[in-house]
């Protein structure tokens, strides 16, 4: 992560997410002092990678061991190899218990790394019909789109939501529960 600030994070179950942001700059071919310049973003991750949490490959035989914790785990931040979708920028990024979720702020559309059984390290596009403006993992996920629909899935249903409810405003998750705000701010737990 050198030459990088991290700007946010999160932290899920047993592993971090950490987002940096490097500018690039680029001298103009036309004048000397002219430039160009772009923030480049990148996800890295670090911790507990038994199910691909971290978005890095899974070791063949991993499983949470406490005799083996070294082998189940990234030990320093290292850099996740995004869709090309979310190359173009990150809107937003959640780590839960034994998943990952992203959100292209290009496309709005969230992918998934990780899960139970889940051992690809490869990022997957979640389906869901629409754009979406927010996102939320813990032992469960959501998605929220502009329009309102709120999409529930579960750790184990792994990029297909099985929930919709509709006219949500806002939406919070923890691993025991979920605080929902609907649009005449009623709560809902």
């Amino acid at each position: 992560m050198q030459g990088e600030t991290v700007v946010d994070f999160s932290c899920g179950d047993s592993f971090t997410l950490f987002m940096t942001e490097k500018k690039i700059t680029s001298q103009s071919d036309q004048a000397a002092d002219s430039s160009s310049s772009c923030i480049l973003q990148s996800i890295f991750s670090c911790g507990l990678n038994s199910s691909g949490q971290c978005g890095h490959p899974v070791l063949p035989s991993t499983k949470i061991d406490p005799e083996r914790l070294g082998e189940d785990r990234i030990k320093a931040p290292t850099k996740i190899s995004l869709p090309k979708s979310l190359l173009k920028g990150i809107a937003q990024f959640s780590a839960g218990v034994e998943h990952s979720l992203f959100l292209s702020s290009k496309t709005g559309f969230v992918y998934q790394c990780g899960g139970p059984g889940h051992k690809s390290s490869a990022c997957q596009e979640v389906l869901i019909n629409e754009p979406i403006c927010k996102i939320e993992a813990s032992l469960h996920s959501a998605a929220l789109s502009f329009n309102g629909n709120l999409y529930l899935w579960s750790h184990e249903n792994s990029t297909r939501p099985n929930t919709q409810i509709k006219n949500v405003k806002d939406i919070s998750l923890s691993k025991d529960f979920a605080i929902i705000v609907d649009n005449s701010d009623k709560k809902f737990c």
